[in-house]
């Protein structure tokens, strides 16, 4: 799927909150940003980092 997995010790993960979802965000994507929910509250729909 292209993805490079980094494996690190998960006692690093604790700063993040300590779970394993809060340990493995995206920290770079190469395109734009997709709105996968695009039904949702008014106001709350993602914007594009600019």
């Amino acid at each position: 799927l292209g993805f490079e997995v980094l494996p690190v010790p998960f006692r690093d993960a604790y700063p993040f909150g300590g779970g394993l979802h809060c340990a493995t965000g995206d920290i770079f994507r190469e395109g734009h940003c997709e709105d996968y929910f695009p039904v949702q509250v008014p106001g709350t729909r993602i914007r594009p980092v600019s």
